[in-house]
């Protein structure tokens, strides 16, 4: 990913806005322990909405797992 300022900060993750090489499209992405995650941007307002819950899911879905292994 490329290195620049992050649009915001979720959870402690930055999220970045970047340019889609293929179409004129921006994207919202972020990385978490290695993995690219990403949201198109029609909207920036409900972009950042649809970037935070898909956030809170893949943290609760971690939680969860370390729940789960703790047993």
């Amino acid at each position: 990913m490329v290195k620049s300022t992050p649009v915001t900060t979720y959870h402690a993750i930055p999220i970045y806005l970047k340019p889609f090489k293929r179409k004129s499209e921006m994207w919202l992405q972020w990385t978490y322990e290695g993995i690219q995650y990403g949201v198109r941007v029609s909207n920036m307002g409900q972009a950042l909405y649809n970037a935070q819950q898909m956030i809170d899911a893949m943290l609760e879905l971690e939680a969860k797992s370390y729940k789960a292994m703790s047993f």
